[in-house]
């Protein structure tokens, strides 16, 4: 009998030692349960946070991709505006070169036209320098 009491009050010892460690006080309990609500609603918090992150950087994502498409677009019409506008330049010199021209054969037939009607007379900047003399 004595060795079937012994394990039974070895046990009984065992138990009433450890019993503490086995059940909480209410207060720790309540505690626990407490801190443990406020990180379940933080991670929810910070999980909808995440999620507003997410939807913002999307967007931030769009918009950077239309912003380029829109810079590509202006760097192409740019390229062609730069292309009119050369055109342009070569266009208004020929005109000009065209112009002088023109304005060069009219002095030219004037100056024929005046020695024509008054051979005698000089022209201004003719090479004649001498007077005509009879």
């Amino acid at each position: 009998m004595k060795a079937k009491v012994l394990p039974l009050l070895l046990g009984v010892v065992l138990l009433t030692a450890t019993s503490g460690c086995l059940v909480a006080p209410v207060t720790e309990l309540n505690d626990a349960l407490t801190r443990n609500r406020v990180l379940s609603e933080q991670s929810r918090a910070q999980l909808v946070e995440i999620e507003n992150i997410k939807a913002h950087n999307r967007d931030v994502e769009d918009r950077l991709v239309r912003s380029e498409q829109q810079l590509a677009t202006l760097e192409q019409k740019a390229s062609l505006d730069r292309q009119q506008i050369a055109r342009y330049e070569r266009e208004r010199d020929v005109l000009y070169a065209q112009s002088n021209a023109i304005a060069e054969d009219r002095q030219e037939n004037h100056r024929v036209e005046i020695s024509a009607t008054a051979p005698d007379a000089q022209m201004v900047g003719s090479a004649n320098t001498t007077p005509n003399v009879y």
